[in-house]
């Protein structure tokens, strides 16, 4: 009983200084705690980062990325939103992993990789970064699951190489469907207003209550690492800003029809960034489109529904044939 009593106190004061020891790593080394807790969460999603070299404006640039490896089917290719990065998609990826390569890029002048000059981020622009990054990795074909921004990129490559797209999936609302009403970040914008800016610390913390209807769990070390880089580049974040809000290109709603290949549209109740009634009119407009509305999610499900969104996901792909 001594002995027991003995080892049961031992691992409370272990587990006790392990919680010591994190919250102090997390208050002195904020950065390094959260490479440590976000390499630790890829590891057990069996994720590897690597990096492909592509040609932007005739120079050499790195793309960094996570794989999962070897799959039974055509690998999946994870496009993520405007100031958004690969990691967004970690938790999401373990629902697909089992029967697909996974591959999640830092689209390029994001995350992780260096910024680009302004007028490198149009969406046509993007879209032929992505196809020479597929390139560079082997992909002939891929199924493209996007978010935001990177749906309309999806929607640029599906139109315009058809046959490197198995399939496209809009996974949290895409930009280029415009609803009437407008959303609550469309009449923001309208108003002046930038909500998915961030210029300070506190504008990261404020875009989380656009993004979520109740924010995911995440380290505050995580959080904190990732405002401090954001609001390091505000300069050339307002610069990409403007040149995507700005550019005239064809919205996916125009895209849609000419998007033969087989798509799906997970577009959250809640969604304050882009109107629920836009999931209807993409579905429509979609040859091949069906949808899925989930609730008590917002902008961003891979973040806040990541296993149901991804089982979605999932069961759509497993019914490809």
């Amino acid at each position: 009983m001594r002995i027991l009593k003995r080892t049961a106190v031992a691992l409370i004061l272990l587990v006790a200084a392990a919680g010591i020891g994190y919250a102090l790593a997390a208050r002195l080394a904020p950065k390094a705690t959260a490479g440590y807790l976000v390499a630790t969460l890829r590891a057990v999603s069996g994720l590897e980062v690597a990096e492909a070299e592509i040609t932007i404006d005739s120079a050499p640039y790195q793309v960094g990325y996570l794989d999962s490896g070897d799959g039974a089917g055509l690998p999946v290719v994870l496009l993520h939103g405007v100031f958004a990065r690969k990691e967004h998609w970690i938790d999401f990826s373990r629902q697909i992993s089992p029967s697909h390569r996974v591959i999640a890029p830092d689209l390029p002048g994001f995350g992780d990789n260096a910024l680009m000059q302004p007028a490198l981020y149009a969406y046509e622009q993007q879209a032929e970064h992505v196809i020479a990054f597929l390139d560079a990795l082997g992909l002939d074909q891929v199924h493209f699951g996007a978010n935001s921004m990177g749906g309309q990129i999806a929607g640029h490559i599906a139109t315009r190489y058809p046959e490197r797209v198995a399939s496209v999936a809009f996974i949290g609302s895409p930009v280029g469907v415009p609803t009437d009403p407008p959303s609550d970040m469309e009449q923001a914008i309208a108003a002046g207003h930038a909500p998915l800016l961030v210029q300070s610390e506190a504008d990261f913390e404020a875009r989380m209550e656009w993004l979520f209807p109740k924010a995911p769990f995440m380290p505050a070390p995580v959080l904190l690492t990732w405002a401090k880089a954001e609001a390091a580049q505000a300069e050339a974040n307002a610069a990409i800003w403007q040149q995507l809000w700005q550019t005239e290109n064809p919205p996916l709603i125009a895209l849609a029809p000419d998007i033969a290949q087989p798509s799906l549209v997970i577009w959250c109740k809640e969604d304050r960034i882009f109107h629920p009634k836009g999931a209807k009119l993409l579905q429509e407009a979609l040859p091949k489109g069906q949808a899925d509305a989930p609730r008590n999610c917002g902008h961003l499900p891979m973040l806040d529904k990541p296993a149901p969104s991804g089982k979605i996901y999932a069961a759509f792909l497993a019914e490809l044939p």
